[in-house]
């Protein structure tokens, strides 16, 4: 089950339209399913408190899961708002994760004017400080840059991220175009694939589609990530 915390964080992964285009506030609540059986809830949002912005996303497992697997995972996000960079610069990026028996927590701190960044780990004391690519972000907010980029099928983008120890480029392709039913009625999606490392907060990934739709809200209605056995899916419940 640990691949279902890849869902929150995944969904902040839309197809882009034009910089500096998208919402504050905004908050996206899913239903998750496990070949067909539901497992749980996931919800992101972004807020603005002056030129502070704060992203945040949550996964939470059902009453059935919980009875033998419970799952609290949490991702916040501090940034400061920049003209030229959509949502902002991060300054902080927090992971807790609470997954069965296991538990992490882990932070992140960039400094932009040194290109470096600190990880932490809260539960052993662990740090390292690496060099970080100008531009560099936790994959939270890379993903809400990317939804207002301009790109299309065929295309591929690469993303300078840190959420781990090491800063790496996170490739996303633009697959095609297919049409699919949402809350939102019959719309017409564009299907990405982020190529996400098996570390951070993409542990344990074994393959991840995601669906977005093809206009200028470009929002992610939908999310599939492959298990051992049978697959996850995340499904667009409400937007605020």
């Amino acid at each position: 089950m640990r691949t279902l915390i890849l869902i929150v964080t995944l969904l902040s992964l839309s197809t882009p339209l034009a910089a500096g285009s998208g919402k504050i506030p905004e908050k996206l609540t899913y239903d998750l399913t496990w070949t067909g059986i539901p497992v749980g809830s996931a919800s992101q949002s972004i807020t603005a408190d002056g030129d502070t912005l704060h992203i945040s996303a949550l996964f939470k497992s059902n009453a059935w899961l919980s009875g033998f697997y419970p799952v609290e995972n949490r991702i916040e996000t501090t940034l400061v708002r920049k003209p030229d960079y959509f949502p902002g610069e991060v300054r902080q990026f927090r992971m807790r994760f609470r997954e069965g028996s296991r538990v992490r927590d882990r932070s992140i701190t960039f400094n932009h004017a040194t290109n470096t960044a600190q990880y932490k780990d809260h539960l052993t004391n662990e740090k390292a400080i690496a060099a970080i690519r100008p531009g560099s972000a936790d994959v939270m907010t890379a993903f809400y840059h990317a939804r207002h980029l301009p790109i299309a099928p065929g295309d591929t983008i690469s993303l300078p991220v840190m959420d781990g120890k090491e800063p790496y480029l996170l490739e996303v392709k633009v697959l095609r175009m297919e049409k699919l039913r949402t809350i939102l009625g019959k719309v017409e999606a564009l299907v990405v694939q982020p190529l996400v490392r098996p570390e951070g907060t993409f542990e344990g990934k074994r393959g991840i589609t995601l669906w977005v739709t093809n206009d200028q809200r470009r929002i992610p209605v939908k999310m599939r990530t492959k298990v051992t056995v049978g697959s996850v899916t995340a499904s667009l419940a409400a937007m605020e």
